[in-house]
């Protein structure tokens, strides 16, 4: 049980607060999904809580279809 909290990484979905998706978390690791659409939408406003995230936290962005 205690190695699967050092493999696991959550998930995380976004709701409709971007700023509490980026929210880092000291004590845990998370994994954020977004799409090329709302990453280019959250950058203006979000950039550097998108920097001070990826910094500890995985973000993956899916490329427009």
């Amino acid at each position: 049980l205690e190695y699967k909290s050092l493999i696991t990484i959550q998930a995380e979905k976004p709701k409709s607060d971007m700023s509490e998706a980026l929210r880092v978390d000291p004590t845990k690791v998370k994994r954020l999904s977004l799409s090329e659409k709302e990453l280019v939408k959250a950058a203006p406003s979000h950039g550097s809580d998108l920097v001070r995230f990826t910094q500890k936290n995985l973000l993956r962005i899916y490329p427009k279809g």
